[in-house]
C-alpha cells in the first residue's frame, strides 16, 4: 500500500484480495464476484482498477492473470507531470497480479463469504460518510428540518438497498455436479473403482460409494479412530449414491461388495450344521436347568459357566455381516446377536421406508441408526420381551438407489430434524445412459482378486481384535494431522459454517460432521493399503485422498439437501423468473432511490 493511500483494515483488505484472485483463477467464482461487487466496493484503488479490468474483459475476453496483465498494461493514465504510466504500475506492477492469484488461500466454495465481507466494508464506509455529511448539514444555520429528513432518508435507504450488494445471478436450479477425484483415490481403491465403472459403464462415484461402504462393514466395528483429546470416530459410514432406475445400480452393488457376500457364504456354510445346532440348543438348555436347580452351590457355579460358553457358542451360529430391508425392532435384534455390528448394503431403498414407519404406523423410529453411527450404547425396551442392550452397536449403510429415495426422506421431519440425513454422504452423478458403447469389457479378474483379498484380510484382522474383546486404535500419523487441521482452520471450513456468512450455514448439521466423515474415509483408506494391519495408523497420503474429496462431496450433499426435487421445482422456477425481473428491471427504480 502506497503512503497515500489510507489505512484499510486488514482483514477487509484480506477479503478484496481473495476476492480479485479467485476471480481470475476460477470463472465461477468471477461470476459471483463481478455479478455482486462494484468498482467503488473496495477500499484500495489498485483493487478498483483490477475490478474495472475485469469487468472490461468479460465476457468476451479471458480473465485469467496473464490477460489481466496484458489488459492493465496496455492502459495507460496521465500523472501529475504530464507524463503517462501504465494501469498495470498503478496496481503494483504484475508481481501483485499474480500474487493475486497464487499467494490466496480461499477456494471457489468461499467467495460469497469474501464478497459479502467486501460488500459490508463498503456498506458502512458508505453509510459512514454519509453520517459525517448528515451531523455537517444539521450543524448548518438556518437548515431547514425537511431537508435534514431528507438525507436521513437517504442514509436509511442506503442501509436497506445497496445495488449488488449480496445478489449476484441466480443460479440455475439444474446444475453440472463436479466429478468424483478418482485419481485422488488410493490405489486399490482406485483400481476397483476405476473397473466396476468400466464393465458396468456406470459413473465411478457409484462405485466409489460402494467401494467404501464394503470397507467399512469388512471392519465390523473392530476399530474406532482416536483424532486428538477426546475426539473418537467410528469405522462406519452412512453413503447414498443416487442414480436412476436402470443404471446397474445392482451390478455396481455386486461387484463391489463381492467379497463380503463370499465371507458371509462362507461364515453360514460352516456354521449351518442343523444337528450341531441341535446339540449345542440341547446342551444349553441343560447347563441352565442345572444351574437353577442343583442344590450343590459348586455344580451350580460350574454349570453357569457351562451355558455361558455354549451360549457364545450359539451366537457365533448366528453370524451375519450384512442385513437388508429389516424393521427397526429386526434391526436390534441382529445387531445384538452380533455383538453391535451391522451393515446394509443394498440398491433399494427399503430401509429408509421401514424406518420411517412404514411397519409402525408411520411413526419413525430412528434411535438406533441415529446411535449406530458413532457407537453410542443403546437400549431398547419392548412391552412384552426382554430388552436388548447393544453395548457399542456399529451400523454401515450403503445405499446405491434412486433419487426419489432420498427426497421422500427428506419429507420425513425425523429425518431431517434429528440429523439422520446429516450423517449420510451423497453422490448425484450424471447418468451414462445413452452414452453407453455396450462393448465394455469384463471385470478384471486381477483387480477382482486384488480387492477380495484386501477386503478379507481387513476382516480377518478386525475379526483377531473382536475375539479379545477388544477396540483397535487408528490414529493419525504427524503429517496427516497437520494436514487435516490445516484443512479445518487455515483452509477455512470451519468459518464456512459461520451462521451468517457462511456459505454452508443453510446445511450446517451436515458440514459438522463432515470432518469425521473424511477421518473416517482416510482410515479407511490406511486399512485398504495395508491390509491385515491391526493398528495401522492414517498417513499424510491417505489424508489427503480424503481430503479432496471434501469439494465433491460438499457440493453433491449442497444439492441433495438444499437442492430442488420435482414436487418443488415449479415454484421454484416462478421464485426464479421473480428474482431475474427484480434484478434486471426493478432495479433500476432502487438504484433511482440511492441516487
Amino acid at each position: 500500500m502506497s503512503a497515500d493511500e489510507p489505512e484499510i483494515d486488514p482483514g477487509v483488505l484480506r477479503a478484496e484480495r481473495e476476492c480479485l484472485g479467485l476471480a481470475m483463477r476460477d470463472p465461477e467464482s468471477l461470476t459471483v464476484v463481478l455479478g455482486t461487487l462494484e468498482t467503488t466496493d473496495y477500499a484500495r484503488p489498485a483493487h478498483q482498477i483490477i475490478h474495472a479490468a475485469l469487468m472490461e474483459l468479460h465476457p468476451e475476453k479471458p480473465t485469467d492473470e496473464a490477460s489481466v496483465i496484458t489488459h492493465l498494461a496496455s492502459q495507460t493514465v496521465s500523472m501529475g507531470s504530464g507524463k503517462p504510466a501504465s494501469l498495470l504500475g498503478r496496481v503494483g506492477g504484475a508481481v501483485y497480479i499474480h500474487d493475486l492469484v497464487w499467494k490466496t488461500s480461499a477456494t471457489g466454495l468461499q467467495a460469497g463469504y469474501y464478497v459479502h465481507q467486501v460488500s459490508t466494508a463498503a456498506t458502512c464506509r458508505d453509510v459512514a460518510e454519509r453520517a459525517e455529511a448528515l451531523h455537517r448539514l444539521a450543524r448548518t444555520p438556518g437548515i431547514e428540518l425537511e431537508d435534514l429528513e431528507r438525507e436521513t432518508d437517504r442514509v436509511r435507504e442506503r442501509l436497506r438497498w445497496r445495488p449488488g450488494s449480496g445478489w449476484g445471478e441466480p443460479r440455475p436450479l439444474s446444475r453440472a455436479m463436479p466429478p468424483l477425484p478418482v485419481a485422488s483415490l488410493p490405489g486399490v481403491v482406485r483400481r476397483l473403482v476405476e473397473a466396476v465403472a468400466t464393465t458396468t459403464e456406470t459413473p465411478p462415484d457409484l462405485a466409489a460409494f460402494a467401494a467404501l461402504a464394503t470397507l467399512a462393514a469388512a471392519t465390523r466395528g473392530a476399530w474406532e479412530i482416536r483424532v486428538g483429546g477426546g475426539w473418537t470416530e467410528q469405522t462406519c459410514l452412512y453413503l447414498a449414491g443416487l442414480s436412476d432406475s436402470g443404471t446397474r445400480k445392482s451390478a455396481v452393488v455386486n461387484l463391489a461388495a463381492a467379497p463380503l457376500y463370499a465371507l458371509q457364504w462362507e461364515r453360514v456354510r460352516h456354521l449351518s450344521d442343523k444337528a450341531e445346532r441341535e446339540i449345542l440348543t440341547k446342551r444349553y438348555a441343560a447347563a441352565v436347568d442345572l444351574a437353577a436347580r442343583d442344590p450343590d452351590t459348586e455344580v451350580r457355579a460350574s454349570a453357569k459357566v457351562e451355558a455361558q460358553e455354549l451360549e457364545a457358542e450359539l451366537r457365533g451360529l448366528e453370524f451375519q455381516l450384512l442385513a437388508d430391508d429389516v424393521t427397526p425392532e429386526g434391526l436390534a435384534g441382529r445387531m445384538d446377536r452380533q455383538g453391535g455390528p451391522l451393515a446394509i448394503i443394498s440398491d433399494e431403498g427399503g430401509l429408509l421406508g421401514t424406518v420411517a414407519g412404514r411397519y409402525s404406523a408411520s411413526v419413525p423410529n430412528v434411535d438406533l441408526i441415529l446411535k449406530a453411527y458413532n457407537g453410542s450404547f443403546t437400549q431398547i425396551d419392548r412391552a412384552s420381551k426382554p430388552s436388548i442392550c447393544i453395548r457399542r452397536p456399529i451400523l454401515t449403510i450403503g445405499l446405491i438407489v434412486q433419487p426419489d429415495v432420498i427426497a421422500e426422506s427428506a419429507k420425513v421431519r425425523a429425518f431431517t430434524q434429528r440429523g439422520l440425513l446429516a450423517r449420510f454422504l451423497f453422490a448425484l452423478p450424471e447418468s451414462t445412459v445413452g452414452t453407453r458403447p455396450g462393448n465394455a469389457p469384463p471385470m478384471s479378474p486381477e483387480v477382482e482378486a486384488e480387492w477380495a483379498a484386501v477386503v478379507g484380510k481387513v476382516f480377518r484382522a478386525g475379526q483377531e481384535i473382536t475375539e479379545r474383546d477388544e477396540v483397535g486404535a487408528i490414529r493419525l500419523d504427524d503429517g496427516a494431522r497437520a494436514v487435516f487441521e490445516a484443512w479445518r482452520n487455515l483452509g477455512g471450513h470451519e468459518s464456512r459454517m459461520h451462521k451468517d456468512l457462511g456459505d454452508l450455514a443453510d446445511m450446517q448439521a451436515w458440514a459438522s460432521k463432515l470432518p469425521g466423515a473424511l477421518v473416517r474415509i482416510a482410515a479407511l483408506f490406511a486399512l485398504a493399503e495395508r491390509p491385515g494391519d491391526a493398528h495401522p495408523m492414517i498417513a499424510e497420503a491417505e489424508m489427503r485422498s480424503a481430503l479432496d474429496l471434501a469439494p465433491y462431496l460438499v457440493e453433491h450433499a449442497r444439492e441433495v439437501l438444499l437442492g430442488t426435487y420435482a414436487e418443488r421445482a415449479e415454484r421454484l422456477e416462478a421464485v426464479l423468473s421473480f428474482i431475474r425481473r427484480f434484478l434486471r428491471g426493478g432495479s433500476s427504480a432502487a438504484k433511482a432511490k440511492t441516487t
